[in-house]
């Protein structure tokens, strides 16, 4: 990027890069910059104390518990009401998260399967919305992205498994942007997701119709990242996502953000952040 940009940039040591020359040069790797604060970064990948501290700083958040075992995430899970969400608490890039669990059995696998990733397992209530992530850089929103769950679009004569073997083609061959986009197999969440929509993988949706194959929308699950002008974004939902960087202390951050409409303010509509992103 800095290349197209015209930008003067040299590699330093490994993934650590410079961008510029002199006293106005700065230090990135990946998304951490010279100015991420430690504390902020290890805080922000601690999914329950940055919820927790969001939360004290009057950011909406969803409701959430520490389960020590399968059962007592059971327990948490009928204490909210199916469905909810299990994730780890420490880990990111949507590792391990399963949303819309909508049974016990469904809630003890997605435990497990969390449990072999990480120490730290969390039952979430799930909330309602669509899910946008708000890219705030030194106290200012530079970007949004609608992030689409994985799935594939009908056209009325192929079946699902083709569609799906088509679209992980072009993103394998792709030139363009798609080039970053994952593959996704028919497998087991794959096939119970289309159950749920009244599909099989020999199925043929109609031309249009949108046939999700992932419960979350995390793009390293599959998912497809749109993005939004910040003309369509209402003010109070990007002073929101503002305020979510400023109260962990992150001059970068990735802000989840979960709304029915983001050009309609969160304080009518409701919303919660679900995670905020240290290294975006």
């Amino acid at each position: 990027a800095a290349f197209e940009l015209g930008v003067p940039w040299r590699s330093l040591q490994g993934q650590l890069i410079q961008v510029g020359h002199g006293s106005r040069a700065r230090w990135l790797s990946s998304s951490w910059t010279d100015r991420t604060p430690v504390l902020a970064s290890n805080l922000a990948r601690n999914k329950y104390a940055a919820a927790d501290l969001l939360r004290k700083g009057g950011v909406p958040v969803p409701d959430h518990y520490l389960a020590v075992d399968a059962d007592e995430a059971v327990e948490y899970a009928e204490e909210f009401g199916y469905p909810v969400v299990v994730k780890p608490a420490d880990l990111d890039g949507g590792a391990g998260v399963k949303a819309g669990l909508d049974s016990a059995q469904a809630v003890r696998a997605a435990f497990d399967a969390a449990r072999a990733l990480s120490s730290l397992v969390l039952v979430e209530r799930h909330v309602p919305g669509r899910d946008f992530r708000v890219q705030v850089v030194q106290g200012e929103v530079q970007g949004v992205l609608e992030r689409v769950p994985g799935g594939v679009v009908g056209n009325g004569q192929d079946t699902v498994q083709a569609l799906l073997e088509r679209q992980n083609e072009e993103r394998r061959t792709a030139q363009d942007d798609r080039r970053y986009l994952y593959a996704m197999d028919l497998d087991d969440e794959a096939r119970k997701m289309l159950a749920a929509q009244g599909l099989a993988a020999d199925s043929v949706p109609a031309a249009g119709r949108a046939v999700r194959l992932r419960s979350a929308s995390n793009v390293a699950s599959g998912g497809t990242p749109v993005e939004i002008a910040l003309a369509q974004v209402h003010a109070d939902n990007l002073r929101l996502a503002v305020r979510a960087a400023r109260v962990l202390r992150l001059d970068v951050a990735g802000i989840d953000l979960l709304i029915p409409n983001i050009g309609r303010s969160w304080l009518e509509t409701g919303a919660h952040i679900c995670e905020v992103n240290a290294m975006p």
